[in-house]
């Protein structure tokens, strides 16, 4: 028994790491038994669907009119269904593809954060305590049932944000790159996402070590780097339209109405935690 207890100690790192990856494989599995018939696919859901389909069948990126025109990826930015697209090559059937993609990518999320959680604080009881809660989330669970944006934007968010921590420490050119790549790609994936680009330009402006001038140069690199897919994407489209992600502006004076109409939402995340 004292054998046994020496090797958990001396291990204990180990330990649980590995039990980390064995609750993210659990989020696997959770996935995959919460969609046995494929993901949830209605309203946003439709239109990545079907403009994956419609650039595997030689059309483009997006819609089909009643027409016979086509119509460029309407209101949402294109990584999602350009996945869906790539996996649809390889599987063939883009919803058992989706299904299997927001699975994996839930258990990415449950793994990053665990590990990242696990090296940061150095604390294996509540790295192991986070990932249980993010593996047992009824809110994670049910928008990674569905065939949408937010699994892939919040693991390429999650995953940018950690390599930036990273960078933090060991100043390595190859951490800040693909964290703000990263970054790019969560905005390319969800509008909603510009959240994690300008929370990496307030990182590097308050927390990088250095003076002034070098913190809003870097800062600047991390924002240019960062907006490079979503600018690309903004020129295809306008280029295409005329417009932006089809999208118009709002008055300012809507905004506090509109921030007013997110309590509830926010409420309830909180009652399903």
């Amino acid at each position: 028994m004292k054998t046994v207890f020496d090797f958990l100690v001396y291990h204990k790192d180990k330990l649980a790491t590995g039990l980390i990856l064995c609750v993210a494989i659990l989020g696997v599995v959770e996935i995959l038994q919460a969609t046995p018939f494929g993901p949830g696919v209605g309203s946003d859901a439709v239109v990545y669907i079907t403009s994956a389909r419609n650039l595997l069948a030689g059309h483009g990126l997006g819609l089909v009119n009643p027409d016979g025109t086509f119509r460029l990826l309407p209101y949402f930015p294109p990584f999602y269904p350009l996945v869906l697209s790539g996996l649809g090559l390889v599987v063939g059937d883009l919803i058992e593809g989706a299904r299997w993609l927001n699975a994996v990518l839930f258990g990415g999320l449950i793994a990053l954060s665990g590990l990242e959680f696990q090296r940061l604080t150095r604390n294996d009881f509540f790295a192991l305590a986070l990932s249980c809660l993010l593996a047992f989330s009824s809110v994670l669970i049910r928008i990674s049932s569905w065939a949408m944006s937010e699994p892939i934007s919040l693991l390429t968010a999650f995953g940018g944000l950690f390599l930036l921590l990273k960078y933090l420490d060991d100043h390595r050119r190859a951490s800040f790159i693909f964290s703000a790549l990263l970054v790019g790609v969560a905005f390319l994936s969800r509008y909603a996402m510009v959240a994690s680009f300008l929370a990496g330009c307030f990182v590097i402006l308050l927390f990088l070590q250095g003076d002034f001038r070098k913190r809003i140069v870097q800062t600047v690199m991390y924002g240019l780097l960062s907006i490079l897919p979503m600018a690309v994407w903004f020129l295809v489209d306008f280029s295409a339209t005329g417009t932006l992600g089809s999208r118009s502006s709002q008055m300012i004076s809507d905004l506090p109405g509109r921030a007013a109409d997110l309590i509830l939402p926010l409420k309830e995340s909180f009652y399903n935690w």
